[in-house]
């Protein structure tokens, strides 16, 4: 997996958007260390985080989100959910903090 610095720039912070939303991995810096992050709700991309870390899928990851009802709303979603599985895979990553 090769990493590319960018700048905080508003065109830059778009196009790491835009990588986002086609499924791609961004990675960004925390207070301790750097965040590996993708669209939470896209299954592909949250496979691709737990593949780079070595991860197992066992191990949850942290969903950044932006307003409390959109926390609520995933909550609900997951617990609308018929398996474990498929809750871990589609709403419970983006950001592991642990790398």
């Amino acid at each position: 997996i090769k990493a590319k610095l960018i700048s905080t720039t508003p065109q830059s912070l778009t196009l790491a958007g835009e990588r986002l939303r086609a499924g791609h991995l961004v990675s960004f810096p925390t207070e301790t260390v750097y965040g590996l992050g993708c669209h939470a709700l896209d299954p592909i991309a949250v496979r691709k985080v737990f593949q780079a870390k070595e991860r197992p899928f066992t191990d949850p990851l942290i969903v950044h989100v932006t307003r409390v009802e959109e926390a609520l709303r995933l909550w609900r979603a997951s617990e609308d959910s018929t398996t474990t599985t498929t809750t871990d895979t589609t709403t419970s990553s983006t950001n592991n903090h642990h790398h």
